[in-house]
């Protein structure tokens, strides 16, 4: 038998990736989680902020279990593969993360208000997911806190996890052109998001820049970072307009 010294073992090869894992990763992930919102619909027929926090857990840990338990558990990917675990993090990236996070807030805003505009002829169709955020258009600060810490922080793990870990690298895997890999692992992106089209695009641009960094930096963390940093921002953005509407009422209008 081969020995090896310890520093010097083979890292571990994921299996071979096939159509029936992508499959099994959009069910089990993407379904699973549609599937789940939709049953909620029954269960909360207000918004509120159990409501809200019971969103973003479901996504957390369903998509998340969907990494793990078919990508992981399977041996069709590694931590080390995607970039997790050890985590490699190097301050160049992350300050290429803020930077690019400063220039895609307002470009992604602006897209989004001109679709929303010209495609959807008002802001009506981007209400649920306000409210979602929001909790319903009221201010308090448990409502930010806990918004922040699931829109913030959670969704932006499990989503990179899942779209750039989990599918971006299947497509990765298979031998896809970086360019087409990333066009589809993003329009997966945006597609989870559509309950508006600006939203979708929004995400879209948002999934490029990251499956990108992704790319280049070849750690999962970059994008993870660069997604809470645009996450947090937003919540922060609007929980600031919604307390200057509860404290201020006359400046807020």
């Amino acid at each position: 038998m081969t020995q090896y010294p310890p520093d010097s073992k083979p890292a571990p090869q994921s299996k071979p990736a096939t159509w029936l894992d992508m499959v099994l990763y959009l069910v089990a992930g993407f379904g699973l989680f549609l599937l789940a919102s939709f049953g909620m619909g029954f269960i909360f027929t207000e918004t509120s902020i159990l409501a809200s926090l019971t969103f973003y857990l479901l996504d957390f840990f369903i998509l998340c279990g969907a990494v793990y338990a078919l990508g992981v558990r399977r041996g069709k990917l590694t931590c080390k593969e995607m970039g997790f675990l050890p985590p490699r993090v190097r301050w160049q990236w992350l300050l290429v993360a803020v930077v690019a996070s400063a220039i895609l807030i307002p470009l992604r805003m602006v897209l989004g208000y001109i679709i929303l505009l010209l495609a959807e002829g008002g802001i009506e169709s981007v209400q649920a997911r306000a409210d979602v955020i929001s909790v319903g258009m009221d201010f308090s600060w448990i409502n930010f806190l806990l918004t922040l810490l699931g829109a913030g922080l959670l969704a932006p793990i499990s989503e990179e996890l899942y779209f750039r870990g989990l599918l971006h690298g299947w497509f990765k895997s298979r031998r896809f052109a970086l360019w087409l890999r990333v066009l589809l692992s993003s329009a997966l992106f945006g597609l989870a998001h559509f309950d508006s089209l600006a939203v979708a695009a929004s995400s879209f641009v948002l999934g490029v820049a990251n499956a990108l960094l992704y790319e280049r930096s070849k750690s999962i963390w970059i994008p993870i970072a660069m997604h809470i940093l645009t996450n947090s921002t937003a919540v922060i953005l609007l929980y600031l307009a919604l307390a200057v509407m509860e404290y201020f009422p006359v400046i807020g209008g």
